[in-house]
C-alpha cells in the first residue's frame, strides 16, 4: 500500500503537472520524452534489481533500491514547483507572437502595422503597452494566470461530454491493453518455446519506446486526436494478428504493432484533455482521468482469466480486445463541443 501511494505521485498525471507548465505547442513530445524513462527504468532497473537479489538477498537489495530513488527524487523534488515565469523563461522557450497591426485612436478606427504604431507620438499610440513595447514579461503572465476561476468540479467534469468521452475512450482502451500485457506471454506459449515467447514480450516494449517517440514527434502534424486514432488502430490490428494464428512469424508482427502503441495510451489523454481545458482545471481532468482508468483497468487480468477459462482459449480474449480497441478508436474520432475551463 505504501509503494503504490508512491506511484501515485509518478504517474502520468503527476509527469503531466509537471510538464505541463513548460510546454503547449510541443507538449506532446516533451510528455512521450518523459514518459520514456518509465520504459528505460523497465529495462534498466528491473535486471540490475534481480542481479541485486541474487548477489545478496531480497532484504539488502531492497534497502539499495529506496535509497537510489530516495536520491534520484530530490532533484525533481527541488524543481517540481518551478514554472518559466518564475525563471524569467516563455512556454516552449519562445516569446509571444506579436500582432502585425495595433488599434490607434481607439475603437472604430483602422489597424496600422505595429511598426508605424511605434513610431507615432505617444498621445496618440495605443494606451495597451503590451501591443506597442513587445510581449508582457513571463512573472506578469502568470500574476493573470493566477486570477483566474477556479478549476472546475470534479461533479462537473464527469457531466461534461468531451471529458467523458476522453475517459471512457482510454479507459476501454488500457483495460484491453492492461489484460493482453498480463497474458501476452501466456498467449505465446501457446505457439512457440519459452525463450521466443519471452523474447517477443521483451520487444514489445521496445516497439513502445519508439513507438511513443515517433506518435509525440507526429502529434505536431496530425494532430492528438489523429494520433490517437492511428495508434488505436494499428494495435486493434495488431492484436488480430495475435488472434487469428499460431503461426511464429505473424505473432512476432502482432506483438511489434501491439506494442507500438502501448506508451501513448497513458501519454495521449492529457494531451487530447487540453484542447477543452486549461491550467487547474486541466490538471484535475488528467488526475481524474487517470484514475478512473486506473480503477478500471486493475479489473482487467482478471477478466481476461476468466474469459480464457470460459472460452478455452485466448483467441476469442484477443478477439474481444481487438474490438474494445477499435471501439476507442471509433469513440475518440470526432470530437465533441463543449465550453472552454
Amino acid at each position: 500500500m505504501v509503494s503504490g501511494a508512491g506511484w501515485a505521485g509518478t504517474n502520468s498525471a503527476a509527469v503531466n503537472a509537471l510538464i505541463s507548465p513548460w510546454f503547449e505547442r510541443r507538449r506532446g513530445l516533451a510528455l512521450s520524452l518523459a514518459l520514456n524513462g518509465a520504459s528505460a527504468g523497465g529495462i534498466i532497473l528491473a535486471p540490475a534489481w534481480a542481479l541485486a537479489i541474487e548477489a545478496s538477498d531480497l532484504t539488502t537489495a531492497g534497502v539499495g533500491m529506496a535509497i537510489l530513488l530516495a536520491v534520484l527524487a530530490l532533484p525533481i523534488a527541488r524543481g517540481a514547483g518551478a514554472t518559466p515565469a518564475a525563471t524569467g523563461q516563455w512556454v516552449d522557450n519562445e516569446p509571444p507572437r506579436m500582432p502585425d497591426k495595433v488599434v490607434v485612436g481607439g475603437t472604430g478606427h483602422p489597424p496600422v502595422p505595429l511598426a508605424a504604431a511605434r513610431s507615432l507620438p505617444m498621445s496618440v499610440r495605443p494606451s495597451d503597452p503590451e501591443n506597442v513595447q513587445g510581449p508582457a514579461p513571463p512573472a506578469a503572465l502568470e500574476r493573470d494566470a493566477g486570477r483566474a476561476q477556479a478549476p472546475a468540479s470534479r461533479s462537473a467534469l464527469m457531466r461534461d461530454p468531451p471529458f467523458r468521452r476522453v475517459m471512457l475512450g482510454f479507459a476501454l482502451a488500457l483495460f484491453a491493453q492492461v489484460g493482453l500485457l498480463t497474458h501476452l506471454l501466456a498467449r505465446l506459449l501457446e505457439a512457440m518455446p519459452v525463450a521466443q515467447a519471452a523474447a517477443w514480450v521483451g520487444a514489445v516494449s521496445f516497439s513502445a519506446l519508439v513507438g511513443r517517440n515517433l506518435y509525440g514527434m507526429a502529434i505536431g502534424r496530425l494532430g492528438a486526436r489523429r494520433v490517437a486514432v492511428l495508434g488505436l488502430s494499428v494495435q486493434a490490428a495488431g492484436v488480430g494478428l495475435l488472434s487469428a494464428t499460431d503461426v511464429a512469424s505473424v505473432l512476432a508482427l502482432g506483438c511489434l504493432l501491439f506494442g507500438a502503441g502501448v506508451g501513448n495510451l497513458i501519454t495521449l489523454p492529457a494531451i487530447l484533455l487540453q484542447d477543452d481545458y486549461r491550467g487547474r482545471t486541466l490538471a484535475r481532468a488528467v488526475a481524474l482521468a487517470v484514475a478512473v482508468n486506473q480503477a478500471l483497468f486493475s479489473l482487467a487480468p482478471a477478466a481476461f482469466g476468466l474469459m480464457r477459462d470460459a472460452s478455452g482459449s485466448y483467441g476469442i480474449v484477443f478477439v474481444l480486445a481487438a474490438a474494445m480497441m477499435a471501439a476507442s478508436a471509433v469513440m475518440l474520432a470526432r470530437p465533441v463541443a463543449a465550453h472552454r475551463h
